[in-house]
């Protein structure tokens, strides 16, 4: 992986981080921002590092229909239950990738709207009302670790614990199965 893609980690963090990992130890590192940094989860295929007390990178390794591997790194700052999420996709050579080609949009953010549904017992009022108390609009996204699926997630940054709780009926969790190398409905 370039330098460029992971500032936090120099070339010797990264190569380091996995035998941590392997070895089950706690392998917080000092990062190149001055902050810590740990791999939480490395399988065949797939590794979470925490890179800040903020912000998470999952990267999987998704097989396409001519036999080849397509990288997803998928980028997300938190705070608390909420989140924001960045996705790319590069080659095992890490040359990027269109987003589109596999996700279907350009972002996360471009699939918002498939994120909440009208129930039957709202009106269409109603229904709209919540809708637009979810702002900022932020999805929140994350890569498995068992298998290629692709879950998000609307968050709720600004909104009290009460508005929350009335903005949750109208929320509907995405996920995306990866099939035919690409990301589609699952």
């Amino acid at each position: 992986m370039p330098d460029s893609i992971l500032p936090y980690l120099d070339h010797n963090q990264r190569v380091d981080m996995p035998s941590y990992a392997s070895m089950h130890v706690d392998g917080t590192i000092d990062n190149q921002l001055g902050g810590k940094s740990r791999m939480d989860t490395l399988t065949a295929d797939f590794t979470e590092v925490k890179l800040n007390e903020a912000t998470t990178l999952q990267i999987k390794l998704l097989p396409t229909e001519r036999h080849d591997t397509v990288i997803c790194l998928l980028k997300t700052w938190t705070s608390g239950d909420n989140g924001e999420s960045q996705i790319q996709f590069f080659t095992p050579q890490w040359q990027p990738l269109p987003v589109q080609r596999f996700l279907g949009v350009s972002s996360p953010l471009a699939l918002a709207d498939r994120l909440t549904s009208r129930p039957d017992h709202l009106s269409t009022a109603e229904y709209e009302k919540l809708k637009s108390m979810i702002d900022p609009v932020m999805v929140k996204a994350s890569l498995s670790a068992d298998d290629h699926d692709l879950a998000l997630q609307l968050s709720l940054p600004l909104l009290s614990k009460e508005d929350k709780d009335k903005v949750a009926a109208i929320l509907v969790p995405l996920r995306l199965k990866w099939s035919n190398g690409k990301y589609v409905d699952k």
